[in-house]
């Protein structure tokens, strides 16, 4: 995509909670070089998932609850909200995901 890398923090606005979502949408496609489509789809590709994380947080920040999210962001159940920022923020919950994922190898 010939994206410029960002950090998260860079990604993510600085949401107000009187933001319109589809502009906070639109500013971090802008900044990760991910088209709004993409990251609103299916993919789980590292630069797309930053992308996505950012837009939950910034969400979040405003307020939005993690159904309102979910509906937002693809018609996403609120525990895949809920899963994708914990995983992202919590690193014995990684860990316990990954033994889990190899008990079923």
């Amino acid at each position: 995509m010939g994206a410029v890398e960002y950090t998260q923090e860079q990604l993510e606005a600085h949401a107000e909670p009187e933001r319109d979502p589809r502009a906070v949408l639109s500013e971090i496609s802008r900044r990760s070089g991910v088209p709004q489509a993409v990251i609103l789809g299916r993919s789980r590709s590292q630069t797309v998932a930053r992308a996505r994380l950012a837009l939950y947080r910034a969400l979040r920040e405003m307020k939005m609850s993690y159904p309102e999210i979910g509906r937002f962001v693809g018609g996403r159940d609120h525990s895949t909200v809920i899963a994708v920022m914990k995983y992202a923020e919590d690193p014995a919950y990684r860990e316990k995901l990954k033994v889990r994922a190899g008990a079923h190898h």
